[in-house]
């Protein structure tokens, strides 16, 4: 498969960081709206400070960090309030905050009181002797990464530190350690390949958590190996199929539209194709400031405006909204049986 060009790759980029935060929800019960979660996306450059925070707000911009390949380094207890906070904001129900110094400090339990599946660490104290340890775990390099990766994964869950939010944070700690360590793409799979074979990731769990057990995690390593590879998969298929698709695309755009049409003609159709909704659409705006930054040339905004206009005037394109001004490839062009 081919260098993807910049829009493509951007569209695409936002369309899996709006799948992983839906699909880490969704294996909680958490119920969410791709619609709401890809408006937040497209506006994440808003900073925080400047406005009432949305629901997710928070959650997208801690997580639009692995798309910049950027890894949480974790090295005292504080770090892991710290990034449990960032990531949660607004998120947890005020009963359900922690309620020790950074922890919980109440007993809970994972399944239901009749039968219990785990019992993690019982208190603030008992918690805070699990994770000493697993910090220096996380910073030691005698571990193959990704099964150091794996292995974390399986013991901040298993300690379950917080009251509600541990599945969301624990699976994004694996999603910033594996985009760091291979790709943002591979991190932001995770979620939807575990919601995919959630019987089987909690099985595995449940196995390797077993006293019978003696803290064996091999199974656990190599079904949660095997379920990131899936996530690659599904990733690298979907790239190829849309690359193919946006190919094709591009055909049948040189075949109608001017010359001095197509460059927009074609983001457009890397925007529709790759984005996968409107939301997450390229907007008018922005596509005047790509144009713009491309090998030094100048696109006047009124030139732009003129072209897009003929665009939609022989449905080339159509406009979506208003305020902000969008447009979006029109059906007839997009794949054809």
């Amino acid at each position: 498969m081919k260098q993807l060009p910049g829009i493509a790759q951007t569209s695409y980029s936002n369309r899996l960081l709006t799948s992983e935060i839906y699909f880490t929800n969704e294996i909680e019960g958490v119920k969410t709206d791709r619609v709401e979660i890809g408006t937040v996306v497209a506006e994440r450059q808003q900073p925080l400070a400047t406005h009432k925070l949305r629901r997710l707000e928070s959650t997208v911009h801690q997580y639009a960090t692995v798309l910049q390949g950027m890894s949480e380094h974790i090295q005292t207890l504080g770090d892991f309030r710290r990034i449990y906070d960032e990531l949660l904001k607004g998120e947890i129900a005020k009963s359900e905050l922690p309620d020790g110094k950074l922890f919980r400090n109440d007993e809970v339990y994972i399944g239901t009181a009749s039968q219990r599946v785990h019992v993690p660490p019982m208190n603030e104290k008992a918690i805070t002797e699990a994770l000493i340890p697993l910090i220096t775990f996380m910073n030691s390099h005698q571990t193959a990464y990704l099964t150091k990766a794996v292995v974390t994964h399986f013991m901040f869950e298993n300690t379950h530190p917080f009251n509600d939010g541990n599945g969301r944070m624990g699976r994004y700690l694996l999603a910033s350690y594996i985009a760091g360590k291979l790709d943002p793409f591979t991190g932001l799979s995770i979620s939807g390949a575990i919601h995919q074979q959630r019987a089987t990731y909690y099985r595995v769990f449940k196995e390797a958590d077993d006293a019978e057990n003696r803290a064996d995690v091999t199974i656990f390593v190599k079904t949660m190996l095997e379920i990131i590879e899936s996530g690659q998969d599904h990733v690298i298929q979907a790239l190829q199929n849309l690359s193919d698709e946006l190919t094709a695309v591009g055909e049948r755009l040189q075949s109608v539209v001017s010359e001095s049409t197509f460059p927009i003609a074609y983001i457009f159709a890397q925007s529709s194709l790759f984005a996968g909704n409107e939301e997450l659409g390229i907007k008018d705006t922005e596509l005047i400031e790509f144009l713009n930054k491309q090998d030094n040339r100048q696109f006047p905004r009124s030139v732009v405006k003129r072209l897009i206009k003929q665009l939609e005037d022989e449905n080339v394109i159509v406009r979506v909204k208003s305020r902000p001004l969008q447009h979006v490839l029109s059906e007839r062009f997009k794949k054809q049986n």
